[in-house]
Protein backbone atom coordinates (compact mmCIF):
# COMPACT_ATOMS: atom_id res chain seq x y z
CA UNK A 1 0.00 0.00 0.00
CA UNK A 2 2.57 2.66 0.56
CA UNK A 3 4.02 2.20 -2.47
CA UNK A 4 1.03 2.87 -4.19
CA UNK A 5 0.23 6.04 -2.04
CA UNK A 6 3.61 6.36 -3.33
CA UNK A 7 3.08 6.17 -6.98
CA UNK A 8 -0.20 8.28 -6.61
CA UNK A 9 1.85 11.02 -5.59
CA UNK A 10 4.74 11.23 -8.23
CA UNK A 11 2.76 9.81 -11.40
CA UNK A 12 1.23 12.96 -13.99
CA UNK A 13 -2.28 13.52 -13.76
CA UNK A 14 -4.63 11.24 -15.80
CA UNK A 15 -2.16 8.39 -15.90
CA UNK A 16 -2.81 6.81 -12.48
CA UNK A 17 -5.11 4.36 -13.34
CA UNK A 18 -2.65 2.59 -16.20
CA UNK A 19 -0.08 2.91 -13.34
CA UNK A 20 -2.27 1.08 -10.82
CA UNK A 21 -2.69 -1.75 -13.25
CA UNK A 22 1.07 -2.01 -14.15
CA UNK A 23 2.09 -1.72 -10.38
CA UNK A 24 -0.71 -4.57 -9.71
CA UNK A 25 0.83 -6.47 -12.52
CA UNK A 26 4.41 -6.48 -11.37
CA UNK A 27 3.34 -6.98 -7.88
CA UNK A 28 1.31 -10.20 -9.52
CA UNK A 29 4.09 -11.81 -10.99
CA UNK A 30 6.19 -11.07 -8.31
CA UNK A 31 3.68 -13.36 -6.20
CA UNK A 32 4.10 -15.93 -8.97
CA UNK A 33 7.93 -15.84 -8.80
CA UNK A 34 8.53 -15.38 -4.68
CA UNK A 35 6.16 -18.89 -4.61
CA UNK A 36 8.29 -20.65 -7.64
CA UNK A 37 11.53 -19.61 -5.99
CA UNK A 38 10.40 -20.80 -2.69
CA UNK A 39 9.44 -24.20 -4.36
CA UNK A 40 12.72 -24.29 -5.31
CA UNK A 41 14.46 -23.46 -2.78
CA UNK A 42 12.52 -25.90 -0.60
CA UNK A 43 13.58 -28.58 -3.22
CA UNK A 44 17.14 -27.68 -3.22
CA UNK A 45 17.63 -27.92 0.62
CA UNK A 46 15.55 -31.24 0.60
CA UNK A 47 12.81 -30.46 3.03
CA UNK A 48 10.33 -32.71 2.10
CA UNK A 49 7.36 -34.15 4.48
CA UNK A 50 9.64 -36.53 5.93
CA UNK A 51 12.45 -34.69 6.39
CA UNK A 52 12.86 -30.90 8.23
CA UNK A 53 16.69 -31.24 8.77
CA UNK A 54 17.01 -28.07 6.76
CA UNK A 55 13.95 -26.57 8.09
CA UNK A 56 15.18 -24.06 10.13
CA UNK A 57 17.92 -22.62 7.44
CA UNK A 58 14.75 -22.56 5.09
CA UNK A 59 12.83 -20.23 7.68
CA UNK A 60 15.90 -17.94 7.72
CA UNK A 61 16.39 -17.64 4.30
CA UNK A 62 13.27 -16.97 3.43
CA UNK A 63 12.51 -14.41 5.90
CA UNK A 64 16.01 -12.88 5.51
CA UNK A 65 14.82 -12.23 1.62
CA UNK A 66 11.49 -10.87 2.46
CA UNK A 67 13.89 -7.74 3.88
CA UNK A 68 15.75 -7.22 0.59
CA UNK A 69 13.56 -5.06 -0.86
CA UNK A 70 14.70 -2.44 1.87
CA UNK A 71 18.19 -1.93 -0.65
CA UNK A 72 16.07 -0.40 -3.36
CA UNK A 73 14.82 2.24 -0.63
CA UNK A 74 18.03 4.84 -1.91
CA UNK A 75 16.21 4.63 -5.43
CA UNK A 76 13.47 6.77 -3.87
CA UNK A 77 13.71 10.69 -4.67
CA UNK A 78 13.70 12.53 -1.20
CA UNK A 79 12.60 15.18 -3.20
CA UNK A 80 9.84 13.45 -3.86
CA UNK A 81 8.47 11.75 -1.02
CA UNK A 82 7.27 14.67 0.54
CA UNK A 83 4.75 16.21 -2.04
CA UNK A 84 2.90 14.87 -5.20
CA UNK A 85 4.64 17.41 -7.47
CA UNK A 86 7.54 20.29 -7.96
CA UNK A 87 5.84 23.50 -6.31
CA UNK A 88 3.74 25.40 -8.11
CA UNK A 89 4.06 29.43 -7.80
CA UNK A 90 1.43 30.84 -5.74
CA UNK A 91 0.38 27.74 -4.13
CA UNK A 92 -0.32 27.92 -0.13
CA UNK A 93 2.51 25.85 1.75
CA UNK A 94 1.17 22.59 2.50
CA UNK A 95 0.24 22.27 6.55
CA UNK A 96 2.49 19.96 8.14
CA UNK A 97 5.76 20.51 5.91
CA UNK A 98 7.45 23.29 4.01
CA UNK A 99 6.42 22.28 0.50
CA UNK A 100 3.66 23.97 -1.67
CA UNK A 101 0.52 21.91 -1.29
CA UNK A 102 -0.15 20.92 -4.90
CA UNK A 103 -3.11 18.19 -4.11
CA UNK A 104 -6.43 18.61 -2.23
CA UNK A 105 -7.48 18.16 0.85
CA UNK A 106 -10.44 15.61 1.62
CA UNK A 107 -13.24 17.25 4.27
CA UNK A 108 -16.33 14.98 4.76
CA UNK A 109 -18.20 18.20 6.24
CA UNK A 110 -17.64 20.04 3.05
CA UNK A 111 -18.66 19.92 -0.12
CA UNK A 112 -16.14 20.51 -2.19
CA UNK A 113 -17.17 20.38 -5.99
CA UNK A 114 -13.84 19.40 -6.83
CA UNK A 115 -14.43 16.26 -4.54
CA UNK A 116 -15.09 13.70 -7.15
CA UNK A 117 -11.98 14.11 -8.97
CA UNK A 118 -10.26 14.52 -6.05
CA UNK A 119 -10.97 10.94 -4.80
CA UNK A 120 -10.32 9.43 -8.34
CA UNK A 121 -7.30 10.65 -8.71
CA UNK A 122 -5.94 9.65 -5.09
CA UNK A 123 -4.88 13.03 -4.52
CA UNK A 124 -5.60 13.52 -0.40
CA UNK A 125 -4.42 13.29 2.61
CA UNK A 126 -5.41 11.82 5.72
Amino acid sequence: MPLLVLAAEICPPGVEGTLFAALMSVFNGAGVVGSEAGALLTKVLGVTENNFEQLGLLVAICNLSSLLPLLAIGWIDETVVGSSATAEEGTPPHPQSNTACTHHHYDSNTNNDDTDDTIARGRFVF
